[in-house]
């Protein structure tokens, strides 16, 4: 139901938890490999750590088809780079990178 109510749900929120828990599970399973006996047990930098990877690894190109299917929006692909992570500013946003 989540996908019709919250349409953003239908690919971007579906990515960035797929990745989440996928990093979450490599995790566990070199927590496992280490011998440690509990190996979901995780503090809350590691955490913020996971979430920020994973909101970093989706694509320009997902939001936007995202957006496209939600709306049924016919238009032709941004003459932009959407190979893009989100994480670094399009390059005409005043938006400047905290990282650089």
């Amino acid at each position: 139901m989540t996908p019709f109510v919250q349409l953003p749900d239908a690919g971007v929120i579906w990515c960035f938890k797929a990745d989440y828990h996928h990093a979450f599970c490599q995790r566990a399973i070199k927590q496992d490999e280490a011998g440690e006996d509990e190996i979901h047990k995780i503090n809350q930098l590691e955490i913020m750590l996971l979430v920020k990877a994973a909101w970093d690894a989706i694509m320009l190109e997902t939001i936007v088809n995202c957006w496209r299917h939600a709306f049924q929006l016919d238009w032709e692909r941004p003459s932009m780079n959407i190979d893009t992570p989100i994480a670094q500013p399009l390059p005409s946003s005043p938006i400047q990178n905290p990282e650089a």
